[in-house]
């Protein structure tokens, strides 16, 4: 009777604490479950903020290590660009000098001790287990009092490219729960997000270096234009010195000489304007050119500065008449960029293919300037 009674309580016992741990598993699945799901709408929301593939890759795991119930440890690595070689990006929750942190791995070799090579070929997610045959007792996240003996590497997708990942998410699995259908899902999504945002940083930084690219290309022409421009004005300068010093010499100059003289000086003149304009460009595109305002008679000065092209128009077969009447009041212009303005526009008609039935009628109204 008293074996009996023994073994009655010992089965009791058995069953209560079956129970109680049931209960216990099912508290903690539930609540994992909430957490997860909270998890995966934070980690949604923080990823879409990275803007660069580090920043990614730590919120990802930073994210994946608020809720240690669910996962022990987490770690990325990032493929290179020959898909052979794999580089610690980010570890939480283990050490990163541990044996089962590498921080480069061989794919295929000994080295290769998540089996990346494996998740290549399958081209999905894996489970590794019994891992603490080949790194020891591994921290189990909240659980102190355990290890973890199974972790689940997925490949992060990359985008556009079917065969080759962008590189590895590795977490290791809870040894307080079962790695079950949900389980399973909810590390699938971790991955996605992930993936997407490397992605999206990737295309950032990409931007970014051509943004970066132009601007430098940019810069580089605008001051190529600058010195050249420069180097240019120097011997025009004193080509041009030397012209007006020897038209300056009247009656010493043969009449055909200073004919050639005026036409050289005349053109010297012109390739100054040309490459002060030119000059002036390049200062425009980097933001230095300051326009200096004055109030003009702005009919007078643009029938004046019309006159100057008559003859070049003239000769190129064009015609051209002036409008300009008076206006009630001054405009306020800068000369300097009215003449440049001009010196193009009437540079344009002359090269103009279909200039023989073109004729120029240049109008200037109070109603075209304010």
């Amino acid at each position: 009777m008293d074996i009996i009674s023994i073994l009655i309580g010992l089965v009791v016992g058995l069953v209560i604490g079956l129970v109680i741990a049931y209960t216990a598993y099912q508290r903690g699945r539930k609540q994992s479950t909430d957490e997860g799901a909270a998890l995966r709408v934070e980690a949604t929301k923080t990823l879409e903020e990275a803007q660069t593939v580090e920043e990614a890759c730590r919120i990802a795991c930073d994210t994946l290590n608020e809720n240690p119930f669910d996962i022990s440890f987490s770690l990325i690595y990032l493929l290179d660009t020959d898909g052979h070689t794999a580089y610690l990006q980010e570890a939480v929750g283990i050490e990163a000098n541990h044996k089962a942190v590498p921080q480069r791995v061989e794919i295929g070799t000994k080295k290769d001790v998540w089996k990346f090579d494996k998740i290549l070929k399958a081209g999905r997610g894996q489970t590794l287990a019994n891992i603490e045959k080949k790194f020891g007792r591994l921290a189990a996240g909240a659980w102190k009092d355990d290890w973890t003996r199974e972790a689940f590497i997925i490949p992060l997708a990359k985008t556009g490219v079917q065969n080759t990942p962008a590189g590895f998410l590795i977490c290791g699995i809870s040894p307080r729960l079962k790695f079950d259908d949900e389980y399973h899902s909810f590390l699938e999504l971790a991955a996605g997000h992930t993936a997407t945002a490397i992605a999206n940083a990737r295309a950032l930084e990409e931007e970014r270096k051509r943004a970066e690219a132009l601007a430098e290309i940019d810069r580089a022409k605008t001051e190529f234009f600058s010195n050249v421009s420069h180097e240019f004005r120097t011997p025009l300068t004193l080509m041009l010195g030397n012209l007006e010093e020897v038209l300056a010499q009247n009656g010493r100059v043969p009449a055909e000489s200073r004919e050639q003289i005026e036409t050289a000086h005349r053109n010297s003149l012109r390739l100054l304007k040309l490459v002060n304009t030119l000059l002036d460009f390049s200062r425009i595109e980097a933001g230095r050119q300051q326009a200096s305002f004055a109030p003009v008679n702005l009919s007078e000065i643009t029938a004046e500065l019309a006159s100057n092209f008559r003859s070049a128009l003239e000769n190129a077969g064009l015609t051209l008449k002036i409008d300009c009447p008076p206006l009630s009041s001054p405009i306020y212009v800068d000369r300097d960029m009215w003449e440049k303005s001009f010196s193009i526009f009437f540079q344009t008609l002359s090269n103009l293919p279909f200039k023989e039935k073109l004729k120029s009628r240049l109008v200037n109204g109070k109603k075209r300037f304010g």
